[in-house]
């Protein structure tokens, strides 16, 4: 009697010693997939911890295939002497292929006399088959089997199948949860992927020389200029009469430089007062004028890294070209409202219709600023002097509105 109580005791302290190891081991998965960056090392990785630690044997990550028609090794702890397996299961193909099918967990206590058995990862001898049992447990996501994970477990003990299968389920929990979030993330890189290759793509199209209409020789001397100042970070001022595409241009040369992923920001300095283009350059603090409910960054804040175009810089006010010649001159700024001197590194591309020569000569532009701006001049010319570009550009807005409206217009007669 003494001697069956110390056996239940032994076997009861044995049992205790089991589970803290398994819930040691489970605490070790938990963080190996929390640290791991590679899923197949991770993997590896989580299954050595089930060999070495639990005492399973030729243990298996199996994921579905994209097409969802069968499972692909993903991971797999062989024996040396193992030759490579066939790594594919179709749905309902053997043990393995039934776990996918159903989403049953399969509990084999002797894979030598289960029929559906197929041997096909793992190379096992005939005497080793009759002594080893099989846990196959299928890896849930949303509802869905995403995979399977399974072992061998030595057969010999008293202990229960069901009881490493329960551990197995709970690993194969961990691993669906860590293949839902992998997903995710791959998704998302894709459509970050997609919509920025996607937008890249269609702002060199709309943006870059070559697109724009013109084959005059005049036009040619403009896109030679585009060329030659897209890669330095000099400033440009754009010239030329209302309607020419100043905007346009300072847009390709944004485009075709090396601050194109950067931000293109635009500035139309002839319809803002002084005191709205002032908060609308330099940002400005809560409270600093009235209106001001919330403090609100500037356009050159909002350009950092890229580029800012200032449309029409003739309209500056004295005051405000003081502002904008520090910003070119030291990088400094500051917004309205604030002491808090801000730090710059914005490409300033300015256009205009007016002869700044003769506003600075009758004291209404800062020389010092003109100079600092007309480092390297672009002159767009008015299509009067491009009449060669007429029917392209009449043939690209005939195509460009057909196609817009829905009409078939091939070009105009």
């Amino acid at each position: 009697m003494a001697t069956s109580q110390a056996m239940a005791a032994d076997h009861t302290v044995n049992h205790l010693e089991r589970h803290e190891l398994e819930l040691d081991v489970l605490a070790s998965v938990n963080q190996l997939m929390a640290t791991q960056t590679g899923q197949r090392r991770m993997l590896s990785q989580v299954l050595e911890e089930l060999e070495q630690r639990l005492g399973m044997a030729r243990t298996t990550v199996m994921l579905v295939s994209p097409d969802g028609s069968e499972l692909v090794v993903e991971a797999t702890r062989r024996a040396r002497h193992d030759s490579l397996p066939v790594k594919r299961y179709r749905c309902g193909e053997g043990v393995v292929g039934t776990v996918l099918q159903t989403g049953e967990p399969a509990i084999i206590p002797r894979i030598g006399q289960e029929p559906r058995f197929q041997n096909r990862i793992h190379q096992r001898g005939t005497g080793e088959s009759r002594e080893v049992g099989f846990l196959c447990v299928p890896i849930v996501l949303d509802s869905e089997v995403v995979g399977t994970l399974s072992a061998d477990i030595p057969r010999g003990g008293a202990r229960p199948m069901e009881e490493d299968a329960r551990v197995l389920g709970i690993v194969a929990s961990l691993i669906a949860f860590d293949v839902k979030t992998r997903r995710l993330a791959e998704l998302q890189r894709h459509k970050l992927e997609s919509e920025n290759e996607r937008l890249r793509t269609a702002l060199k199209e709309r943006f870059r020389p070559d697109n724009m209409i013109g084959n005059s020789n005049v036009m040619a001397t403009v896109y030679q200029r585009i060329h030659q100042v897209a890669a330095t970070s000099t400033s440009v001022l754009i010239r030329g009469e209302s309607g020419t595409g100043k905007e346009l241009v300072a847009a390709a040369v944004h485009y075709s430089g090396n601050r194109a992923s950067k931000p293109f920001m635009r500035v139309n300095c002839a319809a803002l007062t002084q005191s709205l283009l002032e908060s609308e350059l330099f940002g400005h603090e809560k409270g600093a004028f009235t209106g001001a409910v919330a403090s609100r960054p500037g356009r050159i804040e909002e350009a950092e890294g890229g580029t800012l175009f200032l449309d029409e810089i003739g309209d500056f006010s004295l005051m405000t070209q003081v502002k904008l010649l520090r910003e070119l001159q030291e990088r400094e700024y500051e917004r309205v409202g604030s002491n808090r001197t801000m730090r710059a590194n914005v490409r300033i591309i300015a256009a205009t219709n007016k002869d700044l020569e003769s506003a600075v000569n009758a004291g209404e532009f800062r020389q010092d600023l003109y100079y600092r701006i007309n480092v390297f001049p672009i002159c767009l010319p008015p299509l009067r002097d491009r009449k060669d570009d007429i029917l392209l550009l009449a043939d690209h807005f005939a195509a460009h509105y057909a196609e817009r409206m829905g009409k078939q217009i091939r070009r105009i007669s």
